[in-house]
């Protein structure tokens, strides 16, 4: 039975490579995204209570991952750097591991990898209230008052994470069209 489950893993993990690898392009699909984000609660490694009106008047880039997945350890070099080199008082990165052996797993990859940016663990409540997060990596761009600006499937690179937090840093012009 394990081999079964080893090669089931296996075809998952490349066929997310395959479908979300980097093209020439910048890699991935950004979609607008509109309305009130949910008020979402999860735990951090700790086992400490994270929740959305935390980071109210800040961008949030809910980037949901998992240890496993290859596009997603492709991101994380780019997303320590943005967050290391953006004031917090401005956006930040919470990543969101889908991992379901949780902190056991993500806990000591995040620490050989340097992650500086909020690790959060995902559960099912908050992976049905952004929709159903069916793919990773997967980045919701939340502007300052907790509304979605964006949803991203596939890698982000730093330029295009400025892009995305410049964008929803600017409020939008709900006078258009009338």
């Amino acid at each position: 039975m394990k081999p079964r489950l080893v090669a089931i893993f296996l075809l998952a993990a490349g066929m997310a490579w395959l479908t979300f690898r980097e093209r020439s392009s910048g890699g991935g699909m950004t979609l607008p995204a509109s309305g009130q984000a949910p008020a979402w609660t999860l735990h951090d490694l700790d086992g400490h209570e994270v929740r959305a009106d935390q980071f109210s008047g800040r961008v949030v880039l809910l980037n949901f991952w998992a240890t496993y997945c290859p596009p997603c350890r492709q991101e994380i070099p780019e997303l320590i750097r943005f967050s290391r080199e953006t004031p917090t008082n401005t956006a930040v990165i919470l990543g969101v591991s889908t991992d379901e052996s949780g902190a056991a797993v993500v806990r000591p990859f995040a620490t050989a990898r340097g992650i500086n940016y909020p690790m959060l663990l995902a559960d099912s409540t908050t992976l049905d209230q952004f929709g159903g997060v069916t793919a990773i990596p997967t980045t919701f761009v939340i502007d300052a008052q907790g509304n979605f600006r964006f949803r991203h499937l596939g890698t982000l690179n730093r330029t295009q994470l400025a892009k995305l937090v410049a964008i929803a840093s600017t409020p939008r012009d709900t006078t258009a069209g009338h």
